[in-house]
């Protein structure tokens, strides 16, 4: 009896023991397994922050270098980019000065024959004998003056003969200096009688071009003769401005 009882009551005990004794070791292994997983996640942790923290400074690292390697090609681009405006701005002024141009009159206008000089109340025209001459172009200048530009068969020169209004002043266009001891004096009559003064120059010797130079009045009319070669022929020059007059006198058919 007594065994039983002692053997119940030892069943009794080591039970309750054993559930406690269990208990206490889940426990344990419970409480072993929160602190690993704590130091577990916390070294996980670590490693992102380092992690994070490395990608940073590549990050900044790799955006210096970007920067610095873009600063000399943004300074290209934009020095290109002024360039290009500045061109644009040029190409545009030019083409406005081409619009502004292109706007004004041709202050030469070729005409077919000296016929057409006839609507300025001028007369100009070359010598009968058309063996003196060659090539002759018509044109009015300024709408104003009449011009003939030919080469002289007898001095081998290009000519330019023109005439023009007194109120145009000096018609010639000529501005070279003059040897004063070359200058001639000629005259030829009109078929009214009025005499016409022939005043004929001669380039300097130094000058760039040996020309001669011939200019007379008739009326209210100036004339002038210019042979830009005839350096060594004035009286030739002085008798194509002779014939030039006799065939532009105004009283003449």
């Amino acid at each position: 009896m007594t065994d039983m009882t002692n053997s119940n009551f030892f069943r009794k005990l080591l039970v309750p023991g054993t559930v406690i004794f269990m208990s206490l070791s889940l426990a344990a292994c419970a409480g072993g397994s929160k602190t690993g997983g704590t130091e577990t996640e916390a070294a996980a942790v670590g490693q992102a922050e380092t992690h994070n923290s490395g990608d940073e400074v590549t990050k900044a690292e790799t955006s210096k270098a970007e920067a610095e390697k873009a600063g000399p090609d943004a300074e290209v681009k934009e020095e290109a980019g002024r360039e290009t405006q500045e061109t644009k701005k040029e190409t545009e002024q030019e083409t406005g000065v081409q619009q502004e141009n292109a706007a004004m009159p041709n202050p030469v206008v070729q005409v077919d024959s000296s016929s057409d000089f006839a609507s300025l109340g001028l007369k100009l025209e070359l010598p009968v004998n058309d063996q003196w001459y060659s090539d002759p172009l018509f044109s009015v200048i300024g709408g104003g003056v009449a011009q003939i530009q030919f080469v002289d068969e007898i001095t081998g020169s290009d000519a330019i003969a023109r005439a023009g209004k007194s109120a145009e002043g000096d018609i010639s266009g000529i501005y070279y200096v003059f040897d004063g001891s070359k200058k001639q004096s000629w005259f030829t009559k009109l078929q009214d009688g009025t005499r016409i003064d022939i005043t004929v120059q001669v380039t300097a010797e130094n000058s760039d071009v040996h020309g001669v130079l011939a200019t007379w009045t008739c009326k209210d009319i100036t004339y002038s003769l210019w042979e830009d070669d005839a350096w060594e022929h004035p009286d030739a020059v002085a008798k194509m401005a002779i014939e030039i007059m006799d065939q532009s006198d105004p009283e003449k058919e």
